[in-house]
């Protein structure tokens, strides 16, 4: 069962006033609540007494049209300011489709096909 973000706030907001709670609550009170928080927990998608984690979100098998075209060398006649857009998109796919290195490597082809503007 998927939560909206809407739900998931309210669930943490009775969550956090469960807890609030609970700092007060003596006895069958203290016991109530208790249930209440664990049914929450459950609801937020946190099995009690579950040390595994959630399994990650599968990725994407193909790399996005930006990516392809960066590694090829595509974007390397682009202006400057074409360029910079370029890099701020592209750091969203670092350590998923490319590497750091994938990003230098096509910073210095850009920087040597304009000699006299890097000079």
């Amino acid at each position: 069962m998927a939560l909206t973000a809407l739900e998931r706030l309210d669930l943490m907001d009775a969550l956090d006033s469960l807890l609030e709670q609970a700092k007060t609550a003596k006895g069958l009170d203290l016991l109530d609540i208790s249930d209440e928080i664990d049914t929450t927990l459950v609801k937020l998608g946190y099995a009690p007494g579950s040390s595994e984690t959630p399994p990650p979100p599968p990725a994407a098998d193909v790399a996005p049209e930006i990516v392809t075209k960066f590694l090829a060398g595509d974007y390397s006649a682009q202006s400057d300011d074409d360029f910079v857009t370029t890099l701020n998109t592209l750091d969203q796919y670092v350590g998923v489709f490319l590497t750091l290195d994938d990003v230098k490597a096509g910073a210095i082809t850009w920087i040597n096909k304009r000699p006299a503007q890097s000079a």
